[in-house]
């Protein structure tokens, strides 16, 4: 099994090779790719839920398109589930039901990843601290969950359908940890 880290070489690895031979060889950057799977804000582009600019934290941002087009970018996954858990406040009129694309930032490889992913996971409770502070932190596989989790003191390995408001509202107020 290849660790966080060698998959992130080795991707890494991947990708400058292709951006090097890309204009040589007139094949497609995986940039390109990327920005056609996932969409990629703008600088405008401001966070619904706290209100930061998105693009300033590739690292961690998340988002959404819905059926219509309307697209929302979040600057981190606590933001992200904030603004799922209360749709009818941020997007009136929407369901979970119009959500065409959903997408998180793996936290080992910077890459844009499909929330529902089954390999994603996101780990509650942990000691890393993202732009709003303590976070639910996506990782795509368990054996990255769960190293993650060891490494920075993680409480939960959560599926997606498993990350509740609790857990939300635990990063949001309770220094990352759940509250009950």
């Amino acid at each position: 099994m290849e660790t966080g880290r060698r998959r992130l070489l080795k991707q890494t690895g991947m990708v400058l090779g292709l951006l090097v031979l890309s204009p040589v060889s007139g094949l497609i950057s995986p940039l390109t790719l990327l920005a056609d799977s996932f969409p990629r804000p703008a600088k405008k582009d401001r966070c619904p839920v706290c209100g930061m600019f998105v693009h300033k934290y590739p690292h961690w941002m998340a988002g959404y398109v819905f059926t219509d087009g309307t697209k929302a970018f979040h600057c981190s996954p606590k933001c992200f589930f904030h603004n799922l858990f209360h749709l009818d406040k941020y997007h009136p009129g929407k369901a979970l039901d119009d959500l065409k694309v959903i997408w998180v930032t793996d936290y080992y490889t910077a890459r844009p990843v499909n929330a529902r992913d089954p390999e994603m996971r996101f780990v509650a409770g942990s000691t890393l601290v993202g732009p709003m502070g303590w976070d639910i932190v996506p990782v795509k596989g368990l054996q990255c969950a769960e190293t993650l989790s060891r490494d920075y003191f993680g409480q939960e390995i959560l599926a997606f359908g498993e990350v509740t408001e609790e857990h939300i509202q635990g990063a949001r107020k309770g220094g990352g940890r759940v509250t009950k």
